[in-house]
């Protein structure tokens, strides 16, 4: 699968690890592109952002309503196994999901792995219910898009209005796979097989399209740090605040000596 690639290198050569960036559903690599690739090649780390197949220029659009969630695993592994050297995982919604399904997988293939307003390891169904519960309209519009897939989600149910407005830019989400859906719903990681490689978990104080309970849900599944970051919406890579979250993640690597 040809996968489009975007990279930003630091400066000096050292010997911190690659961090590897992958993009939530109706996103594509150029999500991290503008702030959190030159930021963390800035400190030092090689900065790698896939767009998964059927998203950004990746190959794979015709098909796109066909793919699944290990189909985009198998789009992960390919470009892991290409980088020279052991990756740090970095996953956004979707994404997060993603990172939890190669890992259960492939065992410790990385160095560490961050997740960003990610899904439960039980699966998103319980959490979509209660979200159906506590935000009926938005979660409604949300899952309108994310079902049928027939037009790209609105992006103002993952940044808000102010961020666009300091942003100046109309960001353009793109359709996601229909049986991606379905494959939420049935997502679970398994907990003899879950990773015990070093991980934190980041949420966004105002995410429309999530819970703060579910990052202390998936920290206490990990047995892993969490970290829930004021002011910032789900798109958090995005967000006029991107740099609270930046450089939170930044002072974990640290302190786990990555």
């Amino acid at each position: 699968m040809n996968l489009e690639i975007i990279t930003k290198v630091p400066q000096y050569e050292n010997n911190k690890p690659p961090l590897l960036f992958i993009h939530g559903a109706f996103h594509g690599a150029w999500c991290w592109s503008e702030y959190f690739l030159p930021y963390f090649a800035d400190k030092g780390y090689h900065s790698i952002a896939l767009s998964l197949r059927g998203h950004g220029l990746s190959e794979g659009y015709e098909q796109l309503h066909n793919h699944s969630l290990l189909d985009y695993v198998d789009d992960l592994t390919q470009v892991i196994d290409q980088l020279e050297h052991v990756p740090i995982l970095i996953g956004h919604s979707m994404g997060g999901a993603i990172v939890q399904k190669y890992l259960e997988l492939s065992g410790c293939k990385c160095k560490a792995a961050v997740l960003m307003a990610s899904p439960p390891p039980e699966g998103a169904f319980i959490s979509a219910l209660v979200n159906t519960c506590l935000r009926p309209l938005i979660y409604w519009k949300f899952m309108k898009y994310y079902r049928f897939g027939v037009l790209p989600a609105p992006i103002d149910l993952f940044l808000s209005k102010e961020t666009l407005k300091v942003n100046g830019k109309e960001y353009k989400l793109q359709q996601e796979s229909r049986r991606i859906m379905q494959d939420f719903i049935d997502f679970s990681i398994d907990k003899k097989q879950k990773t015990d490689v070093p991980l934190l978990v980041v949420g966004a104080e105002n995410d429309k399209l999530g819970r703060i309970k579910t990052n202390y849900d998936i920290s206490n599944f990990y047995k892993a740090e969490v970290k829930i970051i004021p002011n910032v919406e789900h798109d958090m890579m995005l967000d006029r605040n991107w740099y609270s979250v930046a450089s939170n993640i930044l002072d974990w690597l640290r302190k786990k000596s990555f």
